[in-house]
């Protein structure tokens, strides 16, 4: 009777033991079943897809991001007509520019300038980094010594920085941005100040203003050179 007992205590034990191991995995079980039923009937948020801008070059990169803008001018779309009028001309500088072209659009973003800025060489020096004036303006920038030492571009026998094309950028760059910041964010003010000098520009705009007349590019008595120098930029 006595081992009757000791096998039921025993049989009962293994039985209740087995009962608290089995339990936590079948919980497990469930809860993973759980989860995972509510990952299937949980409804999934699709995201939009933006649409995506691609262009075919860099030069399409730029026309896509142009700001600047000007009324209805004549010079304007004389140097336009020019332009049409010369596409020869356009290939010439547009193969010139190529190995320089994505350094400057890049330094000019990155200094938050209009992308326009990057197509100024054209204007100086058709894209040629050993232009050289009869003003002893040099580079593609087109700097003169005096404006280049202020910025930066050092000039020896053996180097001439005004001609360094990735010097010579960024010397334009800061300087682009102190003229901005000189004619309170009238960048086409500061591009005729960047040809003609600022003193030049702010003595016109005194005039204007003195005589009752509009002080914004279109209206100022300017040098013929930087007249054509905006449109020519704009075009």
């Amino acid at each position: 009777m006595k081992r009757f007992l000791y096998l039921s205590f025993f049989f009962l034990s293994a039985c209740t033991s087995q009962e608290s191991v089995s339990t936590p995995q079948e919980s497990v079980k469930k809860n993973i079943a759980n989860i995972n039923a509510k990952a299937i009937t949980k409804p999934v948020q699709s995201a939009q897809a933006k649409p995506v801008i691609v262009e075919a070059d860099l030069w399409q990169y730029i026309s896509n991001r142009h700001i600047l803008s000007a009324p209805n001018q004549k010079k304007l779309f004389w140097h336009i007509d020019w332009f049409k009028k010369n596409p020869d001309y356009l290939t010439r500088v547009t193969k010139r520019a190529k190995p320089y072209l994505y350094l400057i659009t890049q330094e000019v973003e990155k200094a938050g300038l209009p992308i326009e800025i990057a197509l100024l060489p054209i204007v100086e020096s058709a894209y040629y980094p050993f232009s050289y004036s009869h003003g002893t303006a040099s580079g593609l920038w087109q700097f003169i010594p005096s404006t280049g030492k202020l910025y930066g571009l050092k000039e020896d026998w053996w180097y001439d920085g005004r001609r360094d094309v990735l010097a010579s950028t960024k010397a334009a760059v800061k300087y682009l941005k102190n003229l901005n910041k000189l004619f309170k964010g009238d960048y086409l003010l500061a591009i005729a100040a960047y040809n003609s000098g600022p003193g030049r520009v702010q003595k016109a705009i005194r005039k204007n203003k003195r005589l009752g007349k509009k002080a914004d590019f279109w209206h100022l008595d300017l040098p013929a050179e930087t007249r054509g120098y905006v449109p020519r930029l704009l075009a």
